[in-house]
């Protein structure tokens, strides 16, 4: 496999960088060798990602699909009736935690216990859930206590911060 070299150029005519592109795959370099090995590596990193596959997991009965693209992970979250997907430009186990992350969020209510709801996700991402769930506890507090919504938000994280 060999990428396809373009010289781009600018308003004068005068080439300012070389685009290789290879199978959808595009890098850029200050020379066509520059460009090339950039391509490349891309490409690799893609049939690397490739080679690791999908990944599937639940969090309190909701599931998360992880898959590999050719520029990074993306994630699908199933949460009650709704569907989100996001792009992670990282490693495989940052666009899992990330989907666990935000998987989470989406399922977390006023009404669930805080610890049980933390145990079982990942020790890495517990703390900045807590810091959240805090945020989202004192922003219905002042809602609820009749503080303008406009304000409930600065309000909350300041609480939160001054807690933390």
């Amino acid at each position: 496999m060999k990428p396809a070299i373009e010289k781009v150029k600018d308003p004068r005519g005068r080439i300012s960088v070389y685009r290789a592109t290879c199978e959808g795959i595009e890098a850029e370099g200050q020379t066509a060798r520059e460009a090339s090995e950039a391509c490349m590596d891309r490409v690799r990193a893609a049939l690397g990602r490739l080679d690791r596959g999908v990944k599937f997991g639940t969090i309190h009965g909701h599931t998360f699909m992880v898959w590999p693209s050719l520029y990074g992970w993306h994630y699908r979250l199933d949460t009650f009736s709704d569907e989100y997907a996001c792009f992670v430009d990282g490693s495989r186990e940052d666009c899992v935690l990330r989907a666990v992350n935000h998987l989470a969020q989406n399922i977390w209510t006023h009404e669930v216990d805080d610890r049980a709801f933390l145990e079982p996700l990942p020790l890495s991402i517990q703390s900045d859930l807590k810091s959240w769930i805090r945020f989202q506890r004192a922003y219905r507090w002042l809602a609820d206590g009749g503080i303008d919504p406009r304000f409930c938000h600065d309000t909350a994280c300041r609480l939160v911060a001054a807690t933390a």
